[in-house]
């Protein structure tokens, strides 16, 4: 018996829901979500820099300090906007089996992307894996807390959008998993708080709402949560006097087993006797 609904593979439907971000709600988010991780990736730095995102054509770390940056999808996204960012894409790659090798990234961005897998602690687990101790992973997902959350209850079963067919991750159940990864949650907030109508005008004109109210406040329609890797790699410290022993001239003295004893070390001890103590009877 089926008791959850099965989520298709990204690389089948991360056309679809790309098409979604071009709709007014979906541009309404996204400018949101773009205008905090530039806040963040100004106090992020490093040498590299991961995108894994269900918009593979946009740059999403454009305001990054960091020189190198790339981005990994499982899919090519074919529409006008891709046609124009194609060479933001450096590669295809299943995100549950990333071809990195391990602690190699400095700061990871997973865009909805842990919504849409079928495995999530996994592509999550990879993201972990190639990020490098005190690195950072920030990831943007969808609130089921929320008004677009409570409508995504009902649309997933009459709807045919894929956008509607994800999984409802709380931000509480992701710190879990980031917590057991070796991660700490840094910072947490909650974006588009106005209702979700996927109407322009209503949406240029209720922006107010989303700068008035603490982003702090659990009713947002999307959450930003950045994590820092506190796992830190060990590296052997050669003792002091080693390191000085150059400097002064010197050369360590050659270690010497305790049985080559030469013939003024190997001076015998007289042994002491033991004076009879004897018992009165």
């Amino acid at each position: 018996m089926k008791t959850k609904q099965s989520i298709k593979p990204l690389h089948q439907t991360i056309a679809q829901i790309a098409k979604w971000y071009e709709s007014p709600l979906g541009q309404s988010i996204l400018a949101a979500q773009q205008q905090v991780l530039n806040e963040e990736l100004s106090c992020l730095f490093g040498y590299h820099l991961m995108q894994l995102s269900v918009l593979p054509y946009h740059r999403l770390s454009e305001s990054s300090r960091i020189n190198h940056c790339f981005s990994l999808a499982p899919a090519v996204v074919h529409s006008k906007q891709a046609a124009q960012n194609l060479c933001d894409l450096q590669g295809m790659a299943e995100l549950d089996a990333l071809p990195l090798a391990d602690e190699s990234i400095d700061v990871t961005i997973l865009h909805h992307v842990l919504e849409f897998s079928n495995n999530p602690h996994q592509v999550l687990k990879e993201a972990a894996r190639v990020t490098v101790p005190r690195g950072h992973i920030v990831i943007f997902g969808f609130n089921p807390l929320s008004l677009l959350g409570l409508l995504q209850l009902g649309a997933q079963f009459y709807s045919r959008k894929v956008i509607w067919k994800r999984r409802a991750l709380r931000a509480g159940r992701l710190k879990d998993w980031l917590e057991f990864l070796d991660f700490s949650c840094l910072q947490l907030k909650y974006l588009s708080h106005n209702l979700p109508i996927n109407h322009a005008r209503y949406l240029h004109h209720s922006r107010f709402l989303s700068r008035g109210l603490n982003s702090t406040l659990p009713f947002g329609s999307t959450f930003c949560m950045v994590a820092r890797k506190d796992k830190v790699g060990l590296t052997p410290l050669k003792p002091e006097w080693e390191a000085a022993a150059p400097l002064l001239g010197a050369s360590p003295l050659p270690k010497r087993s305790m049985t080559a004893r030469s013939g003024e070390s190997a001076l015998i001890l007289p042994l002491r006797r033991r004076n009879n103590i004897q018992t009165k009877r």
